[in-house]
């Protein structure tokens, strides 16, 4: 009421809305304040216009590219709109170098994916296209998804088969349940504070038997960790780097496990977009992306176990532990 042109105020009051549940307003501000820089912040999104390129307003039939401009699992999670706009356009995908063999995989009726949405990469590539309009992956909300009734709920990303032949003979030496797990999430600006768990506290998980359990934390420390804390325990907590480096590694290992469980990370969007079975461990004060009640709004084989009382993740680690049993 005070300064109703106060970029902070509607960027936080769309996110607000997309918390509720009321997409079509939070993503509308989500879109408008987003982009709004000022002398004591830069704005909240990546800004990429492709050498002038206006922004698409919805004209069917345009060549389009559409990049992503947020975190990597943020860009999973948008990429579930990417159908609905190659519905509408001719897209040309620009992601994360870390999603290049996924969307490419993922995504054949793209004109073409390019691994250089950094803000700073270079794109000589668009020489090869005649392009109209670009498109930020986030603003796709504010196009195809005006509640999450409008969310198919489905897999969308396809692991590559021979990878995933690979992982299946390497766990095929475990007998009983594979279950990732995955601990901590984010940094100190988004909050990994509320997004972890320390791993000396899943104990009631990880002694579940007829269990493997497979460490997906990135963190250089994980292995070390893994190691450390499952001598503690009594339970072996396997940590393969080579699983940790390639995310198209990363995304064949877990399609062969029985069971994720994780925190609040990109690993979530990763396994809801591959459709494997997952726990998500999650704080009372959530980013907006999970919703403050109810089921997983983007992901059908995510299942939202949540806490009741901040910090308190007694209970949570208690129902993880029922549903492995």
């Amino acid at each position: 009421a005070l300064d109703p042109t106060n970029r902070f105020a509607l960027w936080n009051k769309g996110l607000a809305h997309l918390e509720l549940g009321e997409w079509e307003e939070g993503f509308r501000l989500y879109d408008e304040a987003g982009f709004v820089a000022t002398a004591l912040k830069p704005m909240e999104r990546k800004v990429k216009t492709y050498g002038g390129l206006p922004k698409w307003d919805g004209t069917p039939g345009q060549t389009v590219i559409c990049y992503g401009e947020q975190g990597i699992g943020d860009e999973i999670m948008f990429a579930s709109m990417l159908p609905d706009l190659m519905q509408r356009a001719k897209v040309i995908i620009d992601c994360d170098k870390r999603l290049d063999k996924l969307f490419r995989r993922s995504f054949p009726d793209a004109v073409a994916v390019y691994p250089t949405s950094d803000v700073d990469a270079p794109f000589p590539w668009i020489k090869n296209h005649k392009v109209d309009a670009y498109l930020p992956m986030g603003t796709l909300g504010k196009w195809f998804r005006r509640t999450a009734a409008d969310c198919p709920k489905t897999p969308f990303l396809i692991a590559e088969e021979s990878a995933c032949a690979r992982w299946r003979t390497a766990l095929a030496a475990f007998d009983g349940l594979k279950v990732g797990i995955s601990y901590t999430g984010g940094f100190k600006k988004t909050r990994q504070d509320k997004r972890t768990i320390p791993l000396d506290q899943w104990g009631p998980i990880l002694s579940v038997p007829g269990c493997h359990f497979f460490s997906l934390q990135y963190q250089p420390f994980a292995a070390d960790e893994a190691a450390m804390v499952g001598n503690k325990l009594g339970v072996p907590i396997h940590h393969w780097q080579d699983v940790i480096d390639d995310y198209n590694e990363t995304a064949a290992f877990v399609k062969e496990l029985d069971l994720v469980i994780s925190v609040n990370t990109s690993l979530i969007h990763l396994c809801g977009a591959l459709g494997v079975p997952t726990l998500c461990l999650t704080p009372k004060y959530v980013a907006w992306r999970y919703g403050i009640k109810g089921p997983n709004p983007f992901y059908g084989s995510v299942e939202m176990l949540r806490q009741s009382k901040d910090d308190d993740w007694v209970p949570v680690i208690k129902k993880a532990r029922q549903i492995l049993e």
